[in-house]
């Protein structure tokens, strides 16, 4: 599996509380949770720094963000990590969620293709490159990222010929959503103008973090997208 370009460097890691917690009403920065019960995503690619953050705590694995926010709200765990794209829909979703203060952990965001598909990455690249040369992906971070961000939906041209597929999870982060019934936001834009770039239809495969690497290595889709952190 070869990770690309680089395509969204600027990702930090959220912290987000339960306002007026009753086992740790005093919850004002990440020292205060020394102890506490976390929740993470299945996938996270930081397990390591957080340990070293919070060396007391207990981690708790959740395979969806969902499912993570109902455990915060039900007091089942008492903070949640996630990353920062999209954080304004959480806290718009669960208004007794409360962000703290907390240190920056940076994510690099790419695409994942099979080791042997360097052409295809070789053309990811390039239309990377020119997309952030002409100003697109400046345009599509503001559409997407913020409180008054206006999420215009972007339709593809269609294409012609082979699908091209693309296995994305939605929900996991603010960089893919649902509307309409329709996979939006930044990553599925992203795949959409790619694949009008290719002159082919585009074809989104949902699927879980779990099988997404064996959906690629097998062939199933041609790529992946969905806040993967390349790593050694």
């Amino acid at each position: 599996m070869k990770g690309v370009m680089r395509w969204f460097g600027g990702l930090f890691v959220a912290l987000l509380v339960l306002a007026g917690c009753s086992r740790h009403p005093g919850i004002r920065s990440e020292e205060d949770l020394a102890g506490a019960r976390i929740g993470v995503l299945t996938s996270l690619a930081h397990r390591q720094t957080l340990r070293e953050v919070f060396p007391g705590a207990t981690f708790l694995n959740y395979e969806e963000l969902p499912s993570m926010c109902m455990a915060l709200r039900g007091h089942k765990i008492d903070a949640l990590i996630c990353l920062e794209p999209g954080l304004d829909r959480i806290l718009a979703s669960f208004p007794s969620f409360v962000e703290i203060p907390f240190r920056e952990i940076k994510d690099s965001v790419a695409v994942a293709f099979q080791l042997s598909e360097t052409e295809m990455a070789g053309r990811f690249n390039a239309f990377l490159q020119k997309a952030r040369q002409e100003g697109v992906l400046a345009e599509m971070d503001a559409n997407w990222f913020g409180p008054d961000a206006p999420r215009t939906f972007y339709h593809a041209h269609g294409g012609s010929g082979i699908p091209f597929r693309v296995g994305i999870e939605v929900g996991q982060s603010g960089l893919t959503v649902v509307e309409d019934g329709e996979e939006a936001g930044f990553e599925p834009e992203l795949m959409r103008r790619f694949a009008d770039y290719l002159e082919r239809p585009v074809h989104f495969v949902e699927m879980t973090g779990a099988g997404m690497i064996p959906a690629l290595v097998s062939g199933r889709v041609d790529a992946l997208v969905d806040a993967i952190t390349p790593t050694a």
